[in-house]
């Protein structure tokens, strides 16, 4: 039975050399009917370096005192990680590259 992740972020921009990520969503999916348990689910606002600029926050409706307090990347990305391991796909929500 393959195991799915659905994955979604949101940024500070568009801009892959720039933007950082403040927010991330994943949701773990197995079999054909998965029943959805508070396990499944990974959630984390993301303190980014810089500041959200306003035209993201409206996009998205996080501003930088909703960030102030969150985790880092890094230690965001290792619980992901984690999260994760043994998936075998991961589908991203309108990814661009």
């Amino acid at each position: 039975m393959e195991t799915v992740i659905i994955l979604d972020t949101e940024t500070t921009g568009l801009d892959t050399e720039t933007a950082e990520i403040v927010e991330v969503f994943a949701l773990k999916m197995e079999g054909d009917f998965p029943v959805l348990r508070r396990a499944d689910i990974f959630y984390s606002l993301i303190r980014p370096n810089g500041v959200v600029p306003p035209e993201c926050s409206a996009v998205h409706g996080l501003v930088d005192d909703d960030l102030s307090s969150a985790p880092g990347a890094e230690a965001v990305a290792a619980d992901l990680v984690t999260f994760m391991a043994g998936c075998d796909v991961v589908c991203g929500h309108n990814a661009l590259s």
